[in-house]
């Protein structure tokens, strides 16, 4: 009977080690990906602040162009008034001429 139980205690004791070998693959499993995911998440939070500041550059040159739209519309405006007022005073002296 001692024998017996020696043989189940050797079967439990080596169990026991199988399955704390298991249960240390699967922790190093869980740390290998644990530690993927911190890289890939590095990555992404850098490429987001990248892309946040190349944002922000787009956003301050939209407001450079706008600006830049706004006084070549005012530009344009006012030659339109030139003109249309050397055409009117052309008009008058073509009329002054017959």
């Amino acid at each position: 009977m001692e024998e017996v139980v020696e043989r189940t205690l050797e079967d439990y004791k080596e169990r026991l080690f199988q399955t704390m070998g298991e249960f240390m693959e699967a922790v190093n499993r869980f740390y290998k990906d644990l530690n993927d995911t911190r890289w890939y998440l590095g990555e992404e939070k850098a490429r987001n602040v990248a892309l946040e500041q190349r944002v922000s550059w787009l956003e301050q040159r939209i407001k450079e162009l706008e600006t830049e739209c706004s006084r070549l519309r005012k530009e344009r405006d006012e030659a339109n008034w030139y003109l249309g007022e050397e055409r009117a005073r052309r008009e008058a002296l073509e009329r002054r001429m017959r």
